[in-house]
C-alpha cells in the first residue's frame, strides 16, 4: 500500500519525538522507507519549526485546524460576503 507524503511525513515525525535516540536508518527500517526519504523530512521539518508554535502543524489535528480556517475563511469571505471566484482567484496570485 502506497502512503502520500503528508502521511508518510507524519509517521517519519511521530517515530522521531517517541525516541529521539533512534538514528535515521533506524527510523527508515522501522518505516520501511529509505533513509534520504527520512533525512530529508526531518531537515524540512527542523526548517518549518522555526517558532514553538509551529510544532503544532506537524499533527493530525492541527493540519485539520488550519484546514478548517482556510475553509471557514474562503466560505465566510468569498462565498457568504457575495466577493464571488474571481476575486478570490485574484487574490491566490498574490499567495503563490
Amino acid at each position: 500500500m502506497q502512503i502520500n507524503i503528508r502521511e508518510r511525513c507524519q509517521k517519519v515525525s511521530e517515530c522521531w519525538q517517541e525516541s529521539t535516540n533512534l538514528s535515521r536508518r533506524a527510523i527508515a527500517k522501522i518505516l520501511g522507507i529509505s533513509k534520504s526519504s527520512v533525512q530529508r523530512h526531518l531537515t524540512s521539518q527542523f526548517r518549518r519549526q522555526q517558532y514553538p508554535e509551529s510544532q503544532m502543524w506537524e499533527t493530525e489535528a492541527g493540519q485539520y485546524w488550519l484546514r478548517l480556517l482556510v475553509f471557514g475563511a474562503i466560505y465566510c469571505f468569498g462565498i457568504k460576503g457575495g466577493i464571488g471566484g474571481g476575486s478570490l482567484s485574484d487574490f491566490s496570485i498574490y499567495c503563490d
